[in-house]
């Protein structure tokens, strides 16, 4: 099929509508990020005194810009902030490894939660037990992630186009159960990869 291409002079959506800039992440200092680290240190400690944690907290600004030769001009400023960990337990069963984390255009992550999540499930991973075969299998959203990670790779457009892709002649089929939908939405608020235009 033969595509048809044409350089925008317009945005196609108002960049007004989503906020990729907030100032006190821009403006986050490095005390703020040592008293964070501090204080969820201090909760690994005092509940699991014997492990052990690296943890990674960041914040960042970004300035974009795009233009073409048919007059569009487009520019922005965004920011994003990051709290990330990893638990190590070691034991005579060997090395456990638990990582969590979460990132934001604004400072809204609760990092106290993650490190409560991630101490629970460090102590449930730390018994051993005989699984019997499972009937469902319930997945944490990481792991979702991961495992989509193919299938995405099978949908993009191009692929499907030249023909490499296994979904290439199933256009119009249905390839999953109705329980699943995928939505690509670059205009949600306060996520770091929203973006109020595309500048591929």
């Amino acid at each position: 099929e033969k595509a048809e291409y044409a350089m925008p002079s317009l945005p196609q959506t108002d960049s007004a509508r989503i906020n990729t800039w907030f100032p006190d992440v821009a403006e986050l200092s490095q005390e703020y990020k040592i008293n964070a680290g501090q204080k969820a240190i201090a909760m690994v400690v005092e509940s699991a005194p014997e492990v052990n944690i690296e943890l990674e907290i960041e914040n960042s600004v970004s300035s974009f810009s795009i233009a073409n030769t048919n007059g569009l001009s487009l520019s922005g400023e965004s920011t994003a902030y990051s709290f990330g960990f990893n638990l190590l337990s070691v034991d005579s069963n060997g090395l456990l490894w638990v990582s969590n984390g979460n990132s934001s255009a604004k400072l809204d992550i609760r990092n106290e939660a993650l490190i409560q999540k991630s101490l629970f499930l460090l102590d449930k991973a730390k018994k051993v037990v005989t699984a019997p075969k499972p009937e469902v299998i319930l997945m944490e959203p990481s792991v979702v992630g991961t495992l989509i990670s193919g299938f995405l790779a099978a949908i993009n457009g191009k692929t499907v186009l030249k023909g490499v892709s296994p979904l290439s002649k199933r256009i119009g089929e249905a390839i999953t159960g109705t329980a699943f939908s995928l939505i690509e939405e670059p205009l949600m608020q306060n996520r770091p990869g929203s973006f109020p235009f595309d500048d591929e």
